[in-house]
C-alpha cells in the first residue's frame, strides 16, 4: 500500500512514529514552558501541535508507548506546575495519554502528577483569568477525567 506523498507505506501516524515525530512534537512544544506565545499566531501554532499530540494519542498504543516513552508526560506535568498558557491543553494531552493506558498512569503517578491534578481538584492553582465560569467548568471536567482514569487503570493493582 502507498501513502499518498512520495510511496511512503503505512497510515499517517506510523510515519510519524517512523520519522521521530513525538520527539519533534516535543522538542517544538518544550519552549513553551517558560515563556507563552507572543502573538496570536504564535498561540494558534502550539494549540495545533497540541492537537497533533492529541491525535497521535487516540490512534494506537505504539504512539502512546513513543509520548511515554520520551518523556511527553513530565513535560505536560510542567506545564501544569507553572500559570503558563499552554496548560489547558496539556492537561488535555495528560488525559488522552492516561486513556487505556495503566503503564502511563503508573508512571504519571511516579512523576507526581498527582499533586498538581488535586490542587486543580480543590481550585487552587487556577490564576484569576482562569477562573472565568466557562474556562473552570471545562477544566475541572478535564481534571475529573484523569481521575476517573486513573481510578480505573490503576485500580487492578
Amino acid at each position: 500500500m502507498q501513502g499518498r506523498r512520495g510511496g511512503v507505506e503505512g497510515t499517517w501516524y506510523q510515519r510519524v512514529l517512523a520519522a521521530d515525530g513525538v520527539e519533534a512534537l516535543l522538542q517544538s512544544v518544550a519552549p513553551y514552558r517558560k515563556r507563552d506565545p507572543e502573538d496570536p499566531d504564535e498561540e494558534e501554532f502550539l494549540e495545533n501541535l497540541f492537537v497533533v499530540l492529541r491525535s497521535l494519542l487516540l490512534e494506537k498504543a505504539a504512539c502512546k508507548e513513543a509520548f511515554v516513552g520520551k518523556e511527553g508526560l513530565e513535560l505536560m506535568l510542567k506545564f501544569l506546575k507553572k500559570k503558563c498558557f499552554a496548560r489547558h491543553s496539556a492537561l488535555k494531552v495528560v488525559d488522552f495519554a492516561l486513556t487505556r493506558s495503566p503503564e502511563a498512569c503508573e508512571r504519571f503517578v511516579a512523576a507526581l502528577g498527582l499533586k498538581p491534578i488535586f490542587a486543580f481538584f480543590m481550585g487552587k492553582g487556577l490564576s484569576k483569568s482562569d477562573r472565568r465560569e466557562e474556562t473552570t467548568e471545562a477544566f475541572t471536567e478535564r481534571v475529573l477525567a484523569v481521575i476517573a482514569t486513573l481510578l480505573k487503570e490503576l485500580g487492578r493493582g
